[in-house]
């Protein structure tokens, strides 16, 4: 685990991941090529002597792990813990990724990674991906991979064939129809247009002027976008608090057996269920009549038609949204909440997912938009689970301490993955053997909310209301 192995073992994994390496930047735009071609596409290009390789920073804590991480039963007592305090960034890469402000990006890596080691021995390691390259899956696989090749070093073992699948193009040939015509088929617009989704355009301003863009996006101010940034829904001032919330398997389940009632759903939705309802009591929208929004990241690896498998690297993951009123989400049955959102996640099918693909294929506002907001009638939710990181082992067969995903601090972020181990001698394994499920050790909900509505939310004696069985 010294950071000279890890830099090793980091150089044999990436031979492995040439891609990461390569120099991320905006296609040149030609209004008679493919869709490659089109104002706002991404280029990646590497193999070349001008890539800009992998920053790997190296930096030392003065201080004891101790002094500023609680262990895992001090942050699992109470059931929640106060993650506010917590510096994770610190231990990012300081230098931007590229395109960070759609413009600078030469020499900027798109793979960033610090070794921080501390006075007790212990070791974090953060990894910065640009989001174009990698989302939660395939930043899971990197570091699977990377922590088996420096595995095998350490051990003196052969080291592992690794299998990660770079080829964007098999998501670009899940679109319908063809996407390299100069218009879209209507009939497939339409079939997208009607998949519920935010359509945001950052660029809207309330005088009408267009607002300074890049060069090689000023094709885009050119054609309309789509509904003004809701602005008064967010107050961007107001100050934010971070939380883990902890649920246990019993808890999981009890939520799952009283989300029984119609339609099928899952644990993971009856959980999403409960967690917006606490959210949006937090806030206040108990008895408020208007829309608020669940905006859920779903990933396409398994709902394009072929699938693509597993180990396809990049971020082929989008956003759908669930709208209900403030008072269903906030004191409806959690059955009829969590059917509502299995329902929506449904609705994203090969088919309708093929007629999305085309759809951004042909829009050329594509870079303008949001498919999501935040602040207090909405909440963007990412799903880490089934991912394993707990189970990433560099050699020492010990698992994380502490597993993050470093989510800016704005009102509305929401992202759950497996709790820490309970057992770290079985690790992946419950007592019979087998392999766990992602809630065998409970689940951690990270949520950043308004500090005002986070106090409310930890005080709600509703938030453990499954911990016995319910039939509510």
């Amino acid at each position: 685990m010294l950071p000279d192995q890890l830099r090793l073992s980091l150089e044999r994994t990436l031979s492995w991941y040439p891609q990461c390496v390569g120099q991320l930047h905006w296609a040149t735009r030609n209004s008679g090529g493919d869709h490659t071609q089109r104002v706002g596409r991404l280029l990646l290009t590497y193999g070349t002597s001008n890539d800009p390789g992998v920053e790997f920073v190296v930096a030392n804590s003065p201080v004891a792990i101790d002094a500023f991480l609680p262990s895992a039963s001090e942050r699992l007592e109470g059931g929640f813990w106060d993650a506010t305090q917590l510096s994770s960034g610190a231990f990012l890469p300081p230098n931007p990724l590229p395109l960070h402000d759609l413009e600078e990006h030469t020499g900027l890596p798109g793979l960033m990674i610090q070794a921080t080691t501390f006075a007790c021995g212990g070791i974090a390691i953060a990894v910065k991906f640009a989001h174009p390259l990698a989302d939660a899956q395939t930043l899971a696989r990197f570091m699977h991979d990377w922590a088996a090749t420096n595995r095998a070093m350490v051990h003196a073992l052969e080291l592992p064939v690794l299998q990660p699948v770079f080829e964007p193009q098999r998501l670009d040939r899940a679109a319908a129809g063809d996407i390299d015509v100069a218009h879209a088929d209507s009939g497939l617009l339409e079939k997208s247009r009607v998949l519920p989704r935010h359509r945001y355009d950052w660029w809207a301003t309330n005088d009408g002027s267009v607002p300074s863009v890049p060069a090689p996006l000023k094709a885009a101010t050119e054609v309309s976008a789509a509904d003004p940034m809701p602005w008064s829904e967010w107050n961007m001032q107001a100050p934010v608090s971070h939380d883990i919330i902890h649920f246990t398997p019993d808890e999981i389940q009890h939520m799952w057996e009283a989300a029984q009632g119609g339609a099928p759903v899952s644990r993971h939705d009856a959980l999403l269920a409960h967690v917006w309802a606490l959210v949006n009591r937090a806030r206040g929208l108990v008895e408020d009549d208007q829309p608020v929004h669940m905006n859920i990241t779903l990933g396409l690896r398994g709902r394009v038609s072929p699938p693509l498998p597993d180990n396809f690297l990049g971020s082929p993951i989008i956003l759908g949204r669930l709208s209900m009123s403030g008072r269903e989400s906030s004191s409806g049955s959690l059955s009829e909440v969590a059917a509502r959102i299995r329902s929506t996640v449904n609705l994203f099918d090969a088919e309708s997912i093929a007629a999305l693909l085309h759809d951004m294929a042909h829009d050329l506002a594509l870079v303008r938009l949001w498919h999501a907001f935040l602040g207090e009638r909405n909440l963007i939710v990412t799903s880490w689970v089934h991912l394993r990181l707990y189970e990433v082992d560099f050699g020492p067969k010990t698992c994380a301490r502490y597993v993050e995903a470093i989510m800016p601090r704005l009102d509305g972020c929401l992202q759950v993955m497996e709790a820490f181990p309970a057992g770290r001698a079985d690790v992946g394994y419950n007592k019979a053997g087998r392999q766990k499920r992602w809630y065998d050790d409970g689940v951690d909900v990270s949520l950043h909310l308004t500090t005002d509505a986070m106090e409310k939310l930890v005080k709600d004696p509703l938030l453990r209301r499954y911990s016995v069985p319910s039939d509510n």
